[in-house]
């Protein structure tokens, strides 16, 4: 992703893991409203509500 993206700014909608993990800025909603947004390790540490949604996509793919 880095190559095909290189100096341009790309805004990617999605509930995917594989899509979001390695983006340089993550921007989490919750119905709307922003919780948080940093780089995937950044939002698993600062914002519960971003673990839980991780976790429960996790939950739900195996």
């Amino acid at each position: 992703m880095d190559i095909a993206f290189k100096n341009i700014t790309c805004f990617i909608v999605s509930h995917r893991l594989s899509t979001i993990k390695y983006v340089n800025n993550i921007i989490f909603l919750d119905s709307g409203n922003l919780v948080g947004h940093g780089k995937h390790e950044e939002l698993m540490i600062k914002y519960p509500e971003y673990k839980n949604f991780i976790y429960e996509h996790l939950r739900k793919t195996e």
